[in-house]
Parts: C-alpha cells; structure tokens; sequence
C-alpha cells in the first residue's frame, strides 16, 4: 500500500465484531489526518521523518477522544481502508507512490533505516519519539474488550479434551487445561499492558487493564463457552489477580482510583448482572 499522502484515502478504525461479546455500537468510520500503514508501525515513522527532513508541513493531530489496540500482536493498529466515493461521484485515480523502494521493506529492514536516521539526527530522534507516544496513545478499552472476549470465545472444548487426561508429563485434569489454555490467551494482552508502563505511559497502561478486565467480564457475562463450565472460577479469578499485578506495577494512587471508578461505573464487581457490562473507557 503506498504511504503517500492522498486527499481521496481515509483511515478507518476497524468495524465493531457483531459476536456476542461486542454489544456496543461504535461508529462505522472515524477519520483521521494520518495515513498509517498496515505493514509496519515503523515504515510510518520513517515516511514522516522523511517528510521532516525534506521541509514539509506536517503535523500529528491531538489523539481521538475515543481510543482505538490496540490489542496483542498488531491489536494497536487501525485497519486501511479506501474513501467510498457516493454514487454518482467518479472515484480519483490513486497517487503513485514516491517511495516504493520504502513501501517494499520488510519491518526489520524499516526498523534499520529508522536507526540510522535518528542516530545521525538527534532532533529526528526526538520527533520520533513524539510520532511514536501519539499513535501509542490511540487505544479503546471497549474494542479491547470485544477483541480479548472473541478470542477466549474462539477456544474449543474439543483441544480441551484432545490435550488432557493421561500423557507423558502425568494426568492432566480437563479444568487445569482449559484454565492454561485461556491463560495463554490472556497472558499477551497482559504484556501488552505492562509494556506501556515501561514505555512510561500510566493513563494508557490503565485503560488497557480496563479493557482486559471489560472484555473478561464479557466473556463470561455474553459467551456461552464450554471451558468455562471446566473451570467456572477462572474470570473471577483472573479479573482480581490482573487488577492486583496492575495497581502493583503501577503503584500511583491516582490511576488505581481511577480504575477502581472505572470499574464501579461499568458494574464490573462480581455479583453485578450482565447488563451492568456496557461501554468501556475513553480518553477523560
């Protein structure tokens, strides 16, 4: 895809999961002044370092107010998607591309070209830090939740059982494997929230434990997975030991308020009924 600027391209954030564990109704499109690449975070960087270099006006604007994956993997990302003309409205031909020979490099290649820049420029290296806490904040603890909550969803009964019982290590009980195998699920989403702590970005760190703790919730409140009923205590469970290693890790009593109100408003104490889990956090 080519990372030039074009008045006629968008970029969207990713249409809500129609499962049941994506009940809230987000906006089909919401755009944004940045064009931003599917195949490497850091091909974004170097295309606006460019930019800087050659002397052209260009500026990130301030994060929306709704937050957008940022999840494990590539969960931060914003999907691409072209500008739909309206009927009747010719569609413009697409820009060529001013920098293919960056278009085709691989995420390590882009990722030494970003080194040498802003190790022979200071002031590039200091814009790019900039670049990179901009698009790191663009983070939605609902879609968070709505992801983490498919993907606990997605895990079947049958690789329970295909992987319990009597094997080599000893005889493992069907509930201890399906309490690993949701714990594999949950431990990138995890990591993923503690990094933005050594990233030094608290607020963001804690909408992300807002949105495992959500989508936990919804997991158990909206899906009807059978491993839960191997192993019933495991969002318990796993939703208070996430929040202790969070308030631990984070140690600031102003953003452990702030999840604790968090979590009162959405009703996401045991005990609370299922409607109670409702819309998750945005930027305050």
């Amino acid at each position: 895809m080519s990372l030039a600027r074009n008045p006629d391209t968008r970029v969207a954030s990713p249409l809500p999961r129609t499962s049941a564990c994506s009940r809230r109704s987000l906006p089909r499109t919401r755009t944004i002044t940045v064009n931003r690449s599917t195949r490497s975070f850091v091909q974004d960087v170097i295309v606006l370092l460019r930019d800087h270099q050659r002397g052209t006006l260009f500026t990130i604007p301030s994060p929306l107010r709704c937050r957008g994956p940022i999840t494990p993997g590539d969960r931060n990302g914003s999907s691409i998607s072209s500008y739909n003309a309206p009927a009747g409205m010719a569609k413009r031909k697409k820009a060529a591309s001013k920098t293919p020979l960056l278009d085709s490099l691989s995420a390590g290649q882009a990722q030494s070209v970003l080194v040498r820049l802003i190790y022979d420029d200071p002031a590039l290296a200091a814009r790019a830090e900039g670049i990179a806490r901009d698009l790191l904040k663009v983070i939605d603890s609902a879609k968070i939740a709505g992801i983490l909550c498919d993907d606990l969803s997605g895990l079947k009964i049958e690789e329970v059982w295909k992987t319990s019982g009597r094997t080599r290590e000893g005889y493992i009980y069907p509930s201890e494997r399906a309490w690993d195998m949701m714990d594999e699920v949950i431990e990138s989403y995890k990591e993923e929230m503690l990094r933005y702590l050594r990233r030094g970005m608290p607020e963001e760190s804690r909408i992300y434990c807002s949105g495992i703790l959500l989508g936990l919730r919804k997991f158990q409140r909206d899906s009807r997975s059978d491993l839960l009923e191997e192993a019933p205590d495991y969002c318990d469970d796993t939703f208070e030991s996430i929040r202790e290693e969070w308030e631990e890790a984070v140690d600031d009593p102003v953003q452990v308020h702030l999840l604790a109100r968090f979590i009162e408003e959405e009703g996401l104490n045991r005990g609370h009924p299922p409607e109670s889990c409702r819309t998750g956090e945005k930027e305050q």
